[in-house]
Formats: structure tokens, sequence, C-alpha cells
């Protein structure tokens, strides 16, 4: 049974890393490795040539020892990842995900998504990529983790096909929660509560009430900012994004939370009574 046969609804997403493939593009690498360093030593044997050639002959060994070696290097990585990664498959719908590691398929709706966390990053250059590291991690309810990293797809593809479902979902669940009083952890140091955001901030516990918080997130950042006496807001302390839970469903949160709680600053008009503060 393969993972094709749970798609119940229109695929969004899906990505497929085999095993079998990686494997053959690691030995398809060290043959041409072998056969550049054939060519190496063969050219080392080479004696009659005139002088004023021996340069040529020269470079061209060592780039051919040269690119031998890259080859080489990138088929030992093939074959590490081969030997220590699973086959995995996995499709993605608006109803939920099937995901196949080796002969194990897992299926769940994403009501049962617990977090969500984009963590995979890109070092640029002139906006040229010079880095990828680091993964996205869906964590179930039942403490099961699905991870996405570069090495098996693209994480940016798949938030652009899945973040606006699972925002939502996260968002309306982190809401559900403060509703029914509970309290939701974004991170170890950052909390959410019916009343507002909790910062751990050296040792200390930090308050901030919706009526008096903003939240900003400004490139890699998230900032938590509270109002000071004189109204101007002053930053609280800041999370690196990829360390925190559910991101994109707090800030969805936090959009219309402030704006219930600071209807003035956001220049909407209010019925009766302002919100409790």
């Amino acid at each position: 049974m393969s993972v094709e046969a749970d798609a119940a609804s229109r695929v969004l997403y899906a990505f497929e890393w085999q095993r079998r493939r990686v494997l053959r593009r690691a030995w398809m690498t060290l043959i041409f490795a072998s056969l550049l360093f054939g060519l190496f030593i063969a050219l080392g044997f080479w004696r009659n040539i005139d002088p004023d050639q021996l340069l040529l002959l020269s470079l061209s060994r060592r780039v051919a020892v040269l690119v031998a070696a890259m080859f080489a290097l990138r088929a030992v990585f093939n074959l590490g990842r081969a030997m220590f990664r699973h086959t995995q498959i996995a499709q993605f719908s608006r109803e939920g995900f099937a995901w196949q590691v080796d002969n194990d398929i897992h299926r769940y709706p994403w009501e049962q998504l617990r977090a969500y966390r984009k963590g995979a990053r890109i070092w640029r250059v002139f906006r040229l990529p010079i880095r990828r590291f680091g993964q996205h991690r869906l964590t179930m309810n039942d403490g099961r983790a699905f991870v996405l990293h570069h090495g098996m797809t693209s994480p940016e593809l798949f938030e652009r096909a899945m973040d606006p479902i699972i925002d939502a979902l996260m968002g309306e669940k982190i809401a559900n929660t403060l509703r029914a009083g509970g309290n939701v952890r974004l991170h170890k140091h950052l909390f959410l509560t019916k009343n507002g955001v909790v910062v751990l901030k050296g040792g200390k516990k930090i308050g901030i009430k919706w009526s008096s918080a903003d939240i900003r997130q400004m490139g890699g950042q998230l900032g938590i900012y509270a109002a000071g006496k004189n109204g101007k807001f002053k930053l609280v302390r800041r999370f690196p994004v990829h360390t925190v839970d559910n991101l994109g469903g707090f800030l969805e949160l936090a959009d219309a939370t402030l704006s219930s709680h600071q209807p003035e600053r956001f220049n909407l008009k209010t019925v009766g009574q302002n919100p409790r503060r």
C-alpha cells in the first residue's frame, strides 16, 4: 500500500524522498569520481610531450583530481543520507495529511496538530542562497513529530501551500483554549492567557494585558512590547521566529485581539462600552 491511495481530497502539496534514488545517485557520483581520478593517474604517465605543454598537463591533472575529490565527497554525503534516512512520501490536503515512512503510513487530520514550528531557514547574500539549514516541525497531539527540511523537500513551497490552512486552524485552537481559561505556550519564555501575554525575562514573569500590548514581527524576530505610562510602546523581549510554535496562528489571533482591546489605536468605531481592559 502506498500513500497515494490516501488522498481523500485534492492534494495541495506533496513530496517524495526515495532512499534508493539517493543511493543510485551516490554510486553514479562515485563512478564519475573514479573516472576522473583515473584520468589524473593516466595523465601522469604521459611522457612524450613538448616542454611548452607541461604547464597545461600539470593544470589538467590538478583540475582532474580537484573535481574527483568534489565528486567523491558528494558520493560519501549521499551514501550517508541513504544509510541513515528513511524513505518518506507525504501528501497534504485541506483535511489533513498522509505521511509514509518506509512501509508505515501515518494519517492525521489537521485537528490533531498541536504545534507547527517553522525552523527551516536560508542565508542569502545579494538574494543568492548560500546556506540552507533548520527544519519545519509538525507535532501532533499524540507526541509524534514530522519534519520537513531542505534535504527532502522545499519548506518554503510547503509554507505557501499550507500556511493559510494551518495558521487559521491554530489561531482558532489558541482562541478556544484562551476562552476556556487555559494557557498557551508558544516558547519556553512566552505564554498566552485570556488576559494577555506573559514573558519570562531574567527569572521574572512579566504580564502584559491585551489593552497595553503590541506584537511585531520584524524579519526573523518576534517582538513583544508593552505600553509605558506615556503611552509609548517599549520592547520587553525579542524571540527568534524559528523558536516560536504556531507563530502564524498567534499573529492572526494577536491582530484580532489587539484591535478589539485597543479600538482607538486602530481607528475602529465601537458601539456601547469599550472592551474590558
